[in-house]
């Protein structure tokens, strides 16, 4: 567990928190108990916000937003490729999976290149910073490759889906509901997006059991990556009025 002096906080982390709680207690007092988190709070924040899961997650979110771009010059204001040349099929794979929708070759092979570019981040980040269990036990390993890449592929499959919309002129974050989305059949009321909805619950249901199934390394650096991912949407809806008059201009 997490505690206060531990030696994963680096000296100069605990010199810094060592002077700004100092610092603070010159200011309120020396008996306000808020202080005696601070030292944990930092430690939290120093084990989540790691350079490695850093450099993962701004990655996953650049890839995110690039994939939502491509679509909108691809699909336009038409979703789910309703104007692409493709192929279109109605099977068990899209009643299950995709609310009714049908299967398109586009989106299929969308999915696919997804797929295996999160299996290989989820590699890479295994290989770099889980060398220990790859050594001692591949196939542990391969369980927690499988269980991330899975993560990976939810976080996703979500947040891009939803920047489509944040992103494209013909829409923007406040045209993503049930009047003007008909290819999304699933809703509570007129904003909540049910499939987006339980792609969230499901990576709770992860985040919740990541600890158990993945371990703390996973876990920290999933919970960053939701953090990310929740940080780059909020900017995305901030700065998209500008992206939106600049593509239209």
């Amino acid at each position: 567990p997490l505690r206060p002096g531990s030696t994963e906080i680096s000296r100069t982390s605990a010199a810094r928190n060592y002077l700004f709680i100092q610092s603070l207690r010159d200011i309120f007092g020396p008996n306000c108990s808020f202080f005696e988190h601070l030292p944990l709070m930092d430690q939290i924040v120093d084990s989540v916000f790691s350079y490695s899961n850093l450099l993962f997650s701004a990655y996953l979110v650049i890839f995110g937003i690039l994939l939502a771009l491509v679509e909108i010059e691809i699909e336009g204001e038409h979703g789910w490729g309703v104007k692409v040349p493709t192929w279109r099929k109605f099977n068990v794979f899209s009643r299950l999976f995709l609310g009714g929708r049908p299967a398109t070759g586009y989106h299929m092979y969308m999915m696919a290149t997804i797929v295996l570019n999160c299996c290989t981040v989820a590699l890479l980040f295994g290989a770099f910073v889980d060398r220990t269990t790859l050594n001692s036990s591949p196939y542990l390993f391969a369980l927690r490759w499988l269980l991330t890449g899975l993560s990976c592929f939810l976080i996703l499959g979500v947040f891009w889906d939803y920047w489509w919309f944040v992103l494209n002129p013909a829409y923007g974050w406040r045209g993503h509901r049930r009047q003007r989305v008909p290819w999304h059949p699933r809703w509570y009321g007129d904003w909540v997006n049910l499939d987006h909805a339980l792609g969230l619950a499901a990576l709770l249901l992860l985040c919740i059991g990541s600890h158990w199934l993945l371990g703390e390394l996973y876990r920290r650096w999933l919970v960053c990556q939701c953090v990310a991912f929740v940080c780059a949407t909020l900017l995305l809806i901030a700065v998209a009025p500008l992206y939106h008059r600049w593509r239209t201009a």
